[in-house]
């Protein structure tokens, strides 16, 4: 064992059996509080927190949770910390903001990133509006990242009125928001008349006050609007109702360029946002398919949330292009990570397939999951699917390295064009027998840089 085992084992033995203590510390309020015990020396050499503090015989941590100080002790004591399956991630993340934790703040938000599960709307906006609030950049640009790129997730949110506006101010900043940027005008104009006292009575009713009220509000955020990505027809329906709110330079720009023949647009690369755009490099599938495969990897089962950002999808073979034979594909696939199959037959327009969240590997031995699946597309349809989950986990992926290699028994072997249903639950196809005309795999990967 080398000395820094030692040491931290030392310090393991001084955190679970040493009586003494000289610092009590109270974590939490009524039902939900603990006391725990403490070293000064050990808090204010390892947390920047208590070294500011002047020396106590007892603190006091209201806003914590138990279970999230004691995650946060223990890795002030060992420099180790064992996920609970109970424990609320953010939880530990605000609370080590608050004693300055570093590491913790960035572990903490990779952990959520890693294995966020909860993609309802709620948590989705509500871990948005939080994480920019606390300033945690890996975080806020994860769910800042999904909600631009379906935006209404965040303007139709009942959190949306009631947005502080430096959190608004945060998202329009986004050069990556995927909706028309008269849709961003109007919102801002909702989110204005909205604030108290409400101003929702229509412009044509509003007094010069009215418009100095609502300027006031707005003003910062129509300076991160992006004008000249709105058509004529649009300013003239949605902007000049409201231009006494505008900067006059930006009137005067505005109407120049819409009224005055001739004049070019003044193109810089601010001027116009560009949203990001999704492609599969697919013969055999589409973006709509993969969409519906993201949610069924992620077991999300809220239709109204696309996770595409969440994940990139690599082709690493193509039948028709780089071999049809189990050699090759072992070739490129093994020791890649997880990857989706994707299956054409002959003479259909069914399209199959599965997923192995492990590697291919040609070991010729069982794997062991209940996170795999097989799937088809009845015609092609994305309309028209068949979900099958593992039912007997033991053999859920058969890892060869000849034509057995698939999905369970005999759930889906392409090689060998078998579909019989044993290992999984439901059945992908009517018959049990195809032809092989394509297959495809993609690595799947999911993004994990959002610093």
């Amino acid at each position: 064992m080398d000395s820094v085992k030692i040491l931290l084992n030392d310090f393991r033995q001084i955190y679970e059996k040493a009586d003494d203590f000289d610092v009590v510390i109270n974590v939490g309020k009524g039902e939900n509080f603990k006391s725990f015990n403490a070293h000064s020396v050990i808090l204010r050499a390892r947390c920047p927190y208590f070294r500011k503090k002047r020396i106590m015989a007892e603190y006091r941590l209201e806003n914590f949770s138990p279970e999230a100080f004691e995650f946060i002790l223990k890795y002030i004591y060992t420099g180790e910390y064992s996920i609970e399956k109970n424990i609320n991630m953010f939880q530990v993340l605000t609370a080590s903001n608050e004693l300055e934790l570093k590491y913790l703040i960035n572990y903490a938000q990779d952990y959520i990133i890693h294995n966020e599960e909860d993609w309802s709307d709620d948590n989705i906006i509500r871990m948005y509006i939080e994480s920019v609030r606390c300033n945690f950049t890996k975080l806020s640009n994860f769910y800042g990242e999904l909600i631009a790129f379906q935006p209404l997730l965040l303007f139709n949110s009942p959190y949306f009125y009631s947005l502080d506006i430096n959190i608004f101010l945060k998202f329009l900043e986004r050069n990556d928001i995927n909706i028309d940027e008269v849709e961003i005008w109007d919102n801002i104009i909702k989110w204005g008349t909205a604030q108290r006292p409400q101003l929702n009575f229509g412009p044509s009713n509003y007094s010069n006050h009215d418009f100095g009220e609502l300027q006031r509000r707005c003003n910062n955020l129509i300076s991160k609007v992006k004008f000249f990505g709105i058509t004529s027809d649009e300013y003239h329906a949605y902007i000049c109702p409201y231009r006494k709110i505008l900067p006059s330079f930006i009137v005067d720009q505005l109407e120049e360029f819409y009224l005055v023949n001739g004049t070019r647009f003044p193109y810089n690369p601010l001027n116009i946002r560009n949203p990001k755009s999704y492609r599969v490099n697919s013969r055999i599938i589409s973006m709509e398919h993969l969409r519906i495969i993201t949610d069924w990897i992620t077991r999300k089962n809220n239709t109204n949330i696309s996770l595409l950002p969440v994940f990139s999808y690599k082709l690493l073979h193509s039948g028709i292009d780089d071999g049809m034979s189990v050699e090759e594909f072992h070739e490129n696939c093994d020791e890649k990570g997880p990857t989706i199959i994707v299956i054409k037959i002959k003479n259909s327009h069914d399209i199959i397939g599965g997923y192995n969240p492990f590697s291919w590997s040609s070991s010729g031995y069982w794997k062991v999951t209940d996170k795999s699946f097989i799937f088809s597309f009845k015609d092609g349809s994305f309309r028209n699917e068949i979900l099958s989950r593992v039912r007997d986990r033991n053999t859920a992926i058969h890892d060869n390295f000849n034509c057995n290699v698939g999905f369970g028994y005999r759930d889906l072997l392409w090689f060998k064009g078998e579909c019989i249903c044993s290992s999984y639950n439901r059945k992908i196809l009517e018959t049990g027998n195809f032809i092989l005309e394509d297959f495809e795999v993609f690595q799947v990967v999911r993004k994990t840089d959002y610093s």
